[in-house]
């Protein structure tokens, strides 16, 4: 059990503990000061509303943290799962921008493929400076790839797209810093 455990079990049950004690030290004192029985009754009318009050909130507390703990999985694989299909659009983009017969005839499309195939982090791309790319773009229906930067939901995502261009009709994507549900690898689509 790690301190974050320990915290999360001793809070609920430590809380309502040491108030209770503070209540009944309290009581102890104004009974030992001689009150009427008509003011202790008042007492223990408010410390059994006190203690009820207590432990159901401790009862929500320790609900709400095992209802969160056995979510937690669910979320990530959400997250996973939507990182993975922005990968899949990309690839799907980016392939049919390739293979686009009118992008195909363009100048420039020989030099903006052979700068494909480095490695390269389209997120910071506006789709001007590469034909390709730009067609890319269009096929997606977006401004501009920072957008799709802005769309990835893993935890620890460093927001870039990398994307690699092997071959004459393969293309590598990955999400940096983000994990496949599945395997913990980064999520890739070849």
């Amino acid at each position: 059990m790690n301190a974050a455990e320990f915290l999360l079990w001793i809070t609920p049950i430590g809380t309502p503990v040491f108030v209770i004690l503070s209540i009944v030290l309290y009581m102890k004192k104004r009974i030992e000061a001689k009150e009427t029985g008509q003011q202790i009754k008042k007492i223990y009318e408010r410390l059994f509303t006190i203690s009820v009050a207590i432990i159901v909130l401790c009862v929500g507390g320790i609900g709400g943290a095992i209802i969160i703990c056995d979510n937690a999985p669910y979320m990530q694989k959400s997250r996973s799962s939507s990182d993975n299909q922005l990968a899949d659009s990309v690839h799907t983009a980016v392939l049919t921008a390739m293979m686009d017969p009118e992008i195909m005839k363009k100048e420039e499309y020989t030099e903006d493929l052979a700068e494909l195939a480095n490695e390269i982090d389209i997120t910071k791309y506006t789709g001007e400076e590469n034909c390709i790319l730009a067609g890319a773009l269009k096929v997606l229906w977006v401004e501009d790839f920072q957008e799709l930067g802005e769309m990835i939901r893993s935890r620890g995502a460093t927001g870039r797209i990398l994307v690699t261009a092997y071959g004459p009709n393969k293309v590598r994507v990955v999400i940096e810093g983000t994990e496949h549900w599945m395997t913990g690898e980064e999520i890739t689509i070849q």
